[in-house]
């Protein structure tokens, strides 16, 4: 006959705290789900967001420095219907803009005269997220070459 401190298994109460104790994990690291979708998500706009920016930045980059400052104030609302460069380059920008899906977003240009040969460059992409307004910006200097 077998003595009882030989027998080999588990008693059900050790099953249930086993299986408790999975669960607590289990709900711990579904809890942690939509707080990864949402850095997730926010990482693919604040990228999508730096990108556009980044290429108006070409954009005036490549533009005559004397032309530069026709960019001032400029933003995607108010592109105008021209078909001046200025007016075709921000409504390809605006239209960039919207295609990429970023939600309410849009774009400012700010050119600064620091010196007679030198201007700032300030290129912002804004957008809403479920906890406010966002955005990303690029400044960049060019000079009268």
């Amino acid at each position: 006959m077998r003595t009882l401190g030989q027998e080999q298994g588990l008693t059900l109460l050790e099953v249930l705290i086993a299986s408790a104790v999975m669960a607590i994990a289990i709900l711990a690291l579904a809890g942690m789900f939509p707080s990864a979708y949402q850095n997730v998500k926010y990482g693919g706009e604040i990228t999508r967001a730096t990108a556009l920016a980044q290429e108006m930045m070409e954009i005036l980059r490549n533009e005559s420095f004397g032309n530069l400052a026709s960019y001032d104030g400029r933003s995607t609302g108010a592109c105008g219907s021209g078909t001046d460069s200025v007016s075709t380059n921000c409504r390809k920008w605006r239209d960039d803009i919207t295609a990429v899906g970023l939600p309410s977003g849009s774009g400012t240009i700010a050119v600064v005269q620091e010196t007679s040969d030198l201007r700032r460059i300030t290129v912002t992409v804004n957008w809403t997220e479920r906890t406010g307004r966002k955005e990303a910006q690029l400044v960049t200097y060019v000079a009268q070459q």
